[in-house]
């Protein structure tokens, strides 16, 4: 091998290691704003189920100020 071979070698090295390199760190930066929204949609998720459950109890307890009865919303017995 002559000079002129190794250099160019080095070079290629060196231009994979860069392009390696960029995209190490688009995939890194990709990962922290994947984590961010997820944390934000567990958060989304966290709050609509509590807000579920208050819709629940209000359902309840109108249902038990109306009388309304569980059976009465059972389906016939045909099903």
């Amino acid at each position: 091998m002559n000079r002129s071979d190794d250099s160019t070698d080095e070079q290629r090295d060196h231009d994979r290691m860069t392009q390696l390199e960029s995209r190490l760190a688009f995939l890194e930066h990709t990962v922290d704003v994947l984590g961010g929204e997820l944390e934000a949609q567990q958060n989304e998720s966290r709050a609509l189920r509590k807000a579920l459950g208050g819709l629940q109890e209000q359902l309840e307890g109108l249902q038990r100020d109306t009388g309304i009865d569980d059976a009465q919303n059972d389906p016939p017995p045909h099903y």
